[in-house]
């Protein structure tokens, strides 16, 4: 099979696992530690979310200033466009995050950068 396109996700992929999802539910009251943070948030009230998305903005600003590569990155973004083989990234951070790692670290993602915002 012949590889068109690659995809990738952000945080923990490309770059190094830094957001702490148990700390962000916990400072965010959710009680689940295996539930998902975005859907919780939309199940709250609109004061709440409001609470929850300023403590969720903290945490990934913190990571994505703190953003490192995993090893091994750059090496496989240089072959893949040596193959012209396009690359997207698809993430549940924000494009203002994504594009700030991206800059950071000189990413370019030919294709598309699809985010949560």
């Amino acid at each position: 099979m012949k590889v068109t396109a690659v995809i990738f996700d952000l945080d923990g992929t490309l770059t190094e696992p830094v957001l702490d999802f148990d700390k962000i539910r916990s400072e965010m009251g959710i009680d689940s530690e295996s539930e998902d943070i975005l859907t919780a948030m939309e199940a709250m009230d609109p004061v709440r979310q409001k609470q929850a998305q300023t403590i969720l903005t903290r945490h990934e600003h913190h990571a994505a200033q703190h953003a490192q590569l995993n090893d091994g990155v750059p090496e496989l973004l240089s072959e893949l466009r040596k193959r012209k083989i396009p690359i997207g990234l698809l993430t549940r951070n924000t494009r203002e995050n994504t594009l700030f790692v991206a800059r950071q670290h000189q990413l370019d993602f030919e294709r598309t950068i699809v985010s949560r915002i």
